[in-house]
């Protein structure tokens, strides 16, 4: 592939006509969205993991703790 951007690494085998979908414009953007987005979306992922682990421990049949708003 020969479109290519020096902060974005495709990791997936080279594909056919992949330089008309991930051109240099669309791997900038990815670079652009990985910055902006990347603390928050870690953010997310360890509160997903810790919520996740809460809701395995809890006791099968006891009550869950779902915030009233979500009713």
């Amino acid at each position: 592939m020969s479109s290519s951007h020096p902060e974005v690494m495709v990791a997936a085998p080279p594909v056919a006509d992949a330089d008309a979908i991930l051109t240099a414009e669309a791997l900038a953007l990815v670079a652009a969205l990985h910055h902006e987005f990347d603390d928050r979306r870690r953010e997310v992922l360890a509160r997903r993991t810790a919520r996740r682990q809460a809701l395995a421990a809890h006791p099968i049949g006891a009550p869950l703790d779902f915030p009233a708003a979500t009713a």
